[in-house]
This record gives structure tokens, C-alpha cells and sequence, in this order.
């Protein structure tokens, strides 16, 4: 029989009411979940579902992520150098260091294990799940076997804003969770505002304004940020859903360049609500693993509207609000200050009689302007009729 038993209530899943370190459990995490354009059309919807046996040393979510004015940037950790059967990762301390590949030659229902430093192990591959899992209310039919792959076979949310649900497991053939069933609600769908965010807010100096419409559960803005010379990476910054507003620091955005020039943004809004489930019974032991004996269970739905903030071409600068080439703009030249008397040329101001070096010069019509780039690299200008006017 389904087990309806255990206490419920929202939590964040990492530590009791008053904030203290959880104790030892088993936990389940199931998600619904939809993402949409701020620019309309269809969501995409999301559903998984994954039981691990102790997660008794679960760490912080943001793990050895960076604050920046309240938000988290992720680095991926740099070591000097790591020999070939080691592989660069964060330690306990958060410090990059070169850690030992686990690399025995396992059969393919095998994995490895450092059974203890310095000694390699192959143990069984072996399921810990809660058997098949089945959906009631939803938007959608869902239903998961085990191991819970899911493929969307059609467009939309799996939940309506607020619904209540229905999850319903049979429990573990052999590891995990016993049979259970339990009632949650589905987070209110996200509507925001940042297809309003302009070229300026979002490429400027100040922070980036980001709207939408207040709700009562938890709310993460993320923003992705693109670099000129190939750097990427984004800033999750929690925020208060109940304002419908937050403000990204630029230093947030600058951190993730590492001192790159901003050449594509992107902003998404993220609702979740959770609701954790405790008490819950676990059966079945595996090979050299801890199966607590009390699962705990997170049932998770989430809404997410996401935008690009369109920005300007490769050469162009952000000037009252518009892209200008400041390539080739006299008015704008090299940025949205300098003013030519002559002409613009790849960023530089060109007076009339400049003129390429060699027979360039020799073939310049007399008084006209070259491309700085042909003096500098001794290339003729390609048509004179262009570049003189």
C-alpha cells in the first residue's frame, strides 16, 4: 500500500525549520516544471524524478560559487597543471586541485569507486528509485518507469498555475523508497517583464532592471552573459518574489566577463515552489552504500520566462540608446564621444590628404584619405572610389 504518512511543508530540502543541518536521509526529488519566451509562445515542459540512498552530505546548492553584490557566479576551477589520470576539481575547501581519475576497467553494469585512497574498486551498478511513478491533475499525462526518463511528446505546461496534484508511487522492486502517495501544489506561473529591458539598461553602467509579476513562493534571476573575446558564464542571484523586483548588480555581470567587453545577454525568472515531505519509509540495501532507512521527498514544479536582450553588431557601442558603428561613424568614432573632422576609419579619425605608405600613396587621388589599416600594414587601399568619395 502507498504510504500517505510523513510530515509536509515548504522547505528548501537542506536543513530543518529552524536551520540546523539536517539529519541522516534518504532523499527523492520529483520536479514538473515549464519554461517559456518572454516573447511569447508555447512552454516547454520539464519532468524528472531521481532517489538517492543518503544525502546526509549534501552541500550548499551554489557549492563553491562566488558572491558578487548578493549574486553567485560559478568559475570552473584552474589548476597549473594535472597529470594525465587526474582530472581538475574543487576539494572540500573550494580550492582547485588536480584529484585522481577513477579509471579501473570496469564491465559495462560496473562502475568504479575509490574504495580507499589510492585503491581502485568495480561494484555493481545498481537501481535506488521508488518503481513506476504516477501523475494525477496534471495538464499532461505523466507517468515515469524507472530509471525516470522523460521526453515531452507535446508543447505546454504539465501543470495549471496553482493546481493541486497528485504523485502516486509503487515502490522499489529492490532499493529505495517504499510505496507512496502524496498531494502537492503547482507554483503559479511566471509572468514577466524584462522583453522590456532596454539596450542601454542592459549594456550600460548600471544594473539591469528585471519585472514581473509578484507571487508568494521563491523567485532566482539568472542572467548568461557573452564576451567580445569568447568569454561566458552567468550570475544567479535569489530574490524576493513578493516585490516583483530585482536589480542585477553590474559588478555581477563584470565578474563573469573577468574584464571581457559584454556582447550578449541573456535574463531569465525562475518560480519554484517546494514542498518537502518527511517520515517515509526506505527498503532494500546496496553494495558498499548507506541506505538510510527515513526518505525524505521533495515535490518541486517551476515556472521560468526567459529573454535575450538583443545587442549590437560586432564594431557597434552603445550610444543614447542605440547601436552606432563606431567603426565608421565620424560622429561616433572609437566610442560615442569623439567627434571626426574628417572621416572614421576602423575606429580612428582620418584627415583629408592621409595617405597609405609606398605605391599606395602613389596611386591615392590626390588629396583623398586611406584606411589607416593599409598605412599600417602596407596594403593598398581596395577601392579608392569608395574610401575618397
Amino acid at each position: 500500500p502507498a504510504d500517505t504518512s510523513g510530515d509536509a511543508g515548504d522547505d528548501d530540502g537542506g536543513s530543518s525549520d529552524d536551520g540546523t543541518p539536517a539529519g541522516p536521509h534518504a532523499l527523492g526529488t520529483i520536479e514538473l516544471g515549464e519554461s517559456h519566451s518572454a516573447n511569447g509562445g508555447s512552454p516547454t515542459p520539464f519532468v524528472s524524478a531521481g532517489f538517492i540512498p543518503d544525502a546526509t552530505d549534501l552541500g550548499d546548492p551554489y557549492g563553491c560559487a562566488e558572491e558578487v553584490s548578493g549574486c553567485f557566479v560559478q568559475r570552473p576551477p584552474e589548476c597549473d597543471e594535472c597529470d594525465v589520470d587526474e582530472y581538475c576539481a574543487y576539494d572540500d575547501g573550494c580550492v582547485a586541485t588536480c584529484m585522481p581519475l577513477c579509471d579501473a576497467d570496469c564491465d559495462s553494469d560496473e562502475f568504479c569507486v575509490f574504495a580507499s585512497p589510492g585503491r581502485q574498486e568495480c561494484r555493481p551498478i545498481e537501481d535506488f528509485d521508488a518503481g513506476i511513478l504516477a501523475f494525477g491533475d496534471t495538464a499532461i499525462p505523466i507517468t515515469l518507469v524507472p530509471p525516470y526518463s522523460w521526453s515531452p511528446e507535446t508543447s505546454g505546461s504539465p501543470f495549471l498555475s496553482g493546481a493541486t496534484l497528485l504523485v502516486q508511487a509503487g515502490g522499489a522492486a529492490a532499493a529505495g523508497f517504499v510505496g507512496f502517495e502524496h498531494e502537492f501544489t503547482g507554483t503559479t506561473l511566471v509572468q514577466t517583464e524584462i522583453d522590456d529591458i532596454t539596450v542601454t539598461e542592459a549594456y550600460g553602467d548600471g544594473p539591469v532592471p528585471v519585472r514581473w509579476v509578484p507571487g508568494q513562493d521563491e523567485v532566482v534571476v539568472t542572467v548568461s552573459a557573452y564576451g567580445l573575446e569568447g568569454s561566458s558564464g552567468s550570475a544567479t542571484c535569489p530574490a524576493d518574489d513578493t516585490t516583483g523586483a530585482f536589480d542585477v548588480p553590474r559588478a555581477a555581470i563584470e565578474s563573469v566577463l573577468g574584464g571581457d567587453t559584454l556582447s550578449s545577454l541573456g535574463v531569465g525568472v525562475r518560480r519554484t515552489k517546494t514542498t518537502q515531505i518527511e517520515g517515509l519509509a526506505t527498503t532494500g540495501m546496496l553494495t558498499g552504500v548507506v541506505v538510510q532507512p527515513e526518505g525524505w521527498l521533495l515535490l518541486r514544479t517551476w515556472s521560468m520566462e526567459q529573454h535575450d536582450v538583443q545587442g549590437c553588431a560586432a564594431g557597434e557601442a552603445v550610444c543614447s540608446d542605440e547601436c552606432v558603428d563606431v567603426q565608421f561613424d565620424a560622429m561616433h568614432c572609437g566610442d560615442c564621444e569623439t567627434v571626426c573632422d574628417g572621416a572614421c576609419e576602423y575606429g580612428e579619425c582620418v584627415g583629408a590628404g592621409d595617405s597609405c605608405a609606398g605605391i599606395c600613396g602613389e596611386m591615392a587621388p590626390s588629396g583623398c584619405w586611406c584606411n589607416p589599416s593599409c598605412a599600417r600594414f602596407g596594403d593598398c587601399c581596395p577601392d579608392f572610389a569608395v574610401q575618397c568619395g
